[in-house]
């Protein structure tokens, strides 16, 4: 027995130490492929705002930070999940290095980032999303690669509290009233957007559902900075119907949310869509913050657009979601959603047990 244990711990160790001599790693030859790798084996929930895309996938070279512990590239493949991308990624080591540039023990080759970065770029990407990383801190190849196809008719996402690309001059535009949804700039025949800072997330009880319409936001800005906004214009909105007779029809302004529970039943949705394709069905559900979801149906438009109206019933106390999404035989055609809150003035005043004392088996 002795001997067959020496014998094993020969067969294990002698190529241990074979590469101890010649100082070799067991390195695979697309390290540096295996190291960008943009895995989708870990899916969290989302809702797949367009994917598949009725205009077709976005061509997206994606770079962020890496260190340790840092979730800056997983914002990707979160993207990825909710929107059509055929996506690329580079981690950028020391706020300034392509990985696998510098490291010739384990890439082999010590320019293996620059040139899998030439190798990407030989076709022209539909957007460049920069996630927290200074612009101008990049080697100097990779800033004229993005500024070239930038003006050549590429986009451009910066993301975070960074500085804009020193070649991104003049005023920018407002995309929105809504300071989240970045600015506009347009270079050449390119469009770049600023986005500030994501709202970095506590992990309570539904935090992937704020996350769910963060990455909306970002894929939003993607489409536009790629110049392939929906054709198809759809809107939701949450109004107040003025008495329960008059059901859907609405009297009143826009409610202020929050909404007392007692008026949430004379709320409804109205969806508008337009410039779809005949044929479209459009999608629509409540979404409560804890994530559950309640389906209100489908409706097929016809060819003039739709204007479609529906009532919510009464809702308990919380904060709700109405997402709506309209879909054609080619992908999803566009997105809306909107939000409001619900209050109650009833609360639990206590809490207390039916009888302070029981026998074994028996229910306080």
């Amino acid at each position: 027995m002795q001997r067959i244990i020496l014998t094993l711990c020969l067969i294990v160790t002698l190529p241990t130490l074979a590469l101890a001599q010649t100082g070799e790693r067991p390195v695979p030859e697309n390290l540096i492929e295996i190291n960008n790798d943009l895995s989708m084996a870990f899916e969290t929930p989302h809702t797949k705002w367009a994917k598949p895309y009725a205009l077709g996938s976005i061509r997206i070279l994606f770079m962020a930070p890496w260190y340790q512990g840092s979730t800056d590239g997983r914002e990707m493949i979160e993207l990825m999940q909710r929107f059509d991308l055929d996506a690329y990624a580079f981690h950028i080591l020391g706020g300034n290095t392509l990985a696998g540039d510098g490291d010739p023990r384990w890439y082999k080759d010590p320019e293996a980032g620059t040139k899998r970065f030439n190798r990407l770029t030989e076709e022209p990407f539909d957007v460049f999303f920069i996630n927290r990383v200074e612009f101008d801190s990049l080697p100097d190849h990779v800033k004229s690669k993005i500024e070239e196809q930038v003006k050549n008719g590429s986009g451009l996402v910066i993301s975070g509290e960074v500085k804009l690309p020193a070649f991104v001059t003049g005023e920018g535009e407002a995309v929105s009233d809504d300071p989240r949804d970045g600015t506009l700039y347009s270079i050449g025949e390119g469009r770049v957007i600023q986005l500030p800072e994501r709202e970095q997330l506590e992990f309570d009880l539904g935090w992937e559902i704020k996350l769910d319409y963060q990455m909306a936001r970002q894929g939003r800005a993607i489409l536009r900075a790629a110049n392939r906004e929906p054709r198809a214009s759809l809107d939701v909105e949450i109004l107040r119907a003025a008495n329960r007779e008059l059901g859907v029809s609405p009297g009143d302004p826009p409610p202020t949310s929050p909404i007392p529970r007692k008026e949430s039943g004379l709320l409804f949705s109205r969806t508008t869509c337009r410039n779809a394709p005949e044929g479209t069905e459009i999608h629509l559900n409540l979404r409560t913050a804890e994530g559950e979801r309640k389906l209100y149906g489908d409706i097929r438009i016809g060819e003039e657009g739709q204007m479609w109206d529906h009532g919510l019933g009464i809702l308990s106390e919380g904060e709700y979601f109405v997402d709506v999404i309209a879909r054609s035989d080619k992908g999803v055609e566009n997105w809306a959603t909107a939000s409001f809150e619900v209050v109650s003035d009833r609360r639990v005043a206590s809490v207390g047990l039916k009888k302070d004392w029981a026998e074994v088996g028996e229910v306080v």
